[in-house]
């Protein structure tokens, strides 16, 4: 092995070791330093970089460049050991890719929607959407994130919630409004009496199991509250609650507002 694999392995264990999981990067960067290393390359430069990235000619735009960020970031802790390593300049390889924009849900959207949930023909499946939606709205949390809370992650007497494994492994806490919890305890009673012996996840199922592919059920929703994106974007999706950034903040956001039937179109 040369130095650079030797470097590649300690930069990826130092960071791991900071709480970052580097999915295969360990992998990618030993291949970077087998292409030095068969180049006969002992000074990283840009140019070494980018024809790496670039090496193998099925790849994409978007995957070369994927594959520069990461030797970027490599790069930047190997400048700190060696003042002659280069680092290749940001967005050196242009993608039109990005994130999507997330569809911006009104407060009026927001009550349609739980409103037609709460028309869900089965039962706990009304009860699970309305209040998982609700939550979203006033939290935003993200959709893996509030369908694995368990029932001891859900604190309403103390307007807390448990996010356990959340991105990048960590854990946190997310205060809630009161009302909130008011909500999720009726919520909870209502799940009980509906499905005693039922999955230990807060959200369940309408067969009582841990709630999954919520998004299929959020597009019917979507479609009969009539809640629909302009033309050519992408239709509103569950986990744009994550994003959207147009709630009120738990502190003075009341859940009652929200459980206000809307009204259904016949």
């Amino acid at each position: 092995m040369t130095a650079l694999h030797y470097a590649a392995e300690e930069y990826v264990a130092l960071r791991r070791a900071g709480g970052y999981s580097l999915q295969r990067h360990d992998i990618i960067l030993a291949d970077f330093a087998d292409y030095m290393e068969l180049l006969g390359e002992t000074e990283v430069t840009t140019a070494a970089c980018l024809g790496w990235a670039a090496s193998n000619p099925a790849s994409s735009r978007s995957a070369i460049a994927a594959r520069l960020s990461v030797v970027r970031r490599f790069c930047l802790y190997l400048r700190c050991l060696d003042g002659t390593t280069e680092v290749p300049p940001e967005k050196l390889i242009y993608t039109h890719s990005g994130r999507t924009s997330p569809y911006l849900y009104s407060e009026a959207e927001i009550a349609a929607l739980m409103g037609a949930a709460s028309h869900l023909p089965v039962p706990i499946m009304a009860a699970t959407f309305r209040t998982l939606i609700g939550l979203m709205a006033v939290t935003g949390l993200r959709t893996s994130e509030a369908i694995r809370l368990g029932r001891g992650d859900v604190d309403c007497a103390g307007n807390l919630l448990t996010i356990a494994h959340a991105k990048n492994g960590k854990s946190r806490l997310v205060p809630i409004h009161p009302s909130t919890s008011v909500a999720l305890s009726a919520y909870a009673e209502e799940r009980d009496d509906l499905c005693p012996g039922a999955a230990p996840t807060f959200f369940v199922s309408g067969a009582g199991t841990p709630l999954v592919a919520p998004s299929q059920t959020f597009r019917r929703l979507a479609d009969s509250a009539g809640v629909t994106a302009p033309p050519g974007r992408r239709p509103p999706r569950l986990h744009d609650y994550a994003d959207s950034r147009v709630m009120p903040t738990f502190e003075r956001f009341s859940f009652e507002s929200l459980m206000i039937p809307a009204k259904m179109s016949a």
